[in-house]
């Protein structure tokens, strides 16, 4: 994944944007073994949950590479995983939290009913 970045407005202070560094020797990098890791996934395997979240994510990669449906194959690992972060808010809490507002936005969204008459009226502009 590449990272974006942006030039500074003008008269804004320039700073340093931070990009993942991978340290890895050549040989090793040549044969593929050096792999750079999102920073979710160091969080969560930073935690108290990492046993759950490894065999999450195996379980995701095993269903991407031979095309199948994570969402069902993997249910039980959700599950896991879920209820270990559950049980952890002091560490996972800002994801949890995070989640509710998403969700509570998601549901005022879908909830919002458009009068048909103003419907007709909205422009696509």
């Amino acid at each position: 994944r590449s990272a974006t970045v942006r030039a500074p407005r003008r008269g804004a202070p320039l700073a340093l944007a931070r990009l993942p560094v991978v340290a890895c020797a050549p040989s090793a990098w040549e044969k593929g073994e050096c792999v750079r890791e999102c920073g979710f996934c160091k969080f969560m395997k930073g935690g108290p949950c990492r046993e759950q979240f490894v065999a999450w994510e195996a379980c995701v990669e095993r269903c991407r590479d031979d095309g199948a449906d994570f969402v069902h194959e993997c249910g039980a690992q959700t599950l896991q995983l879920k209820r270990c972060t559950d049980e952890h808010p002091e560490y996972y809490g800002a994801l949890m939290a995070d989640a509710e507002e998403a969700a509570t936005e998601r549901a005022a969204i879908s909830s919002y009913e458009m009068d048909p008459a103003e419907a007709g009226s909205v422009s696509a502009n």
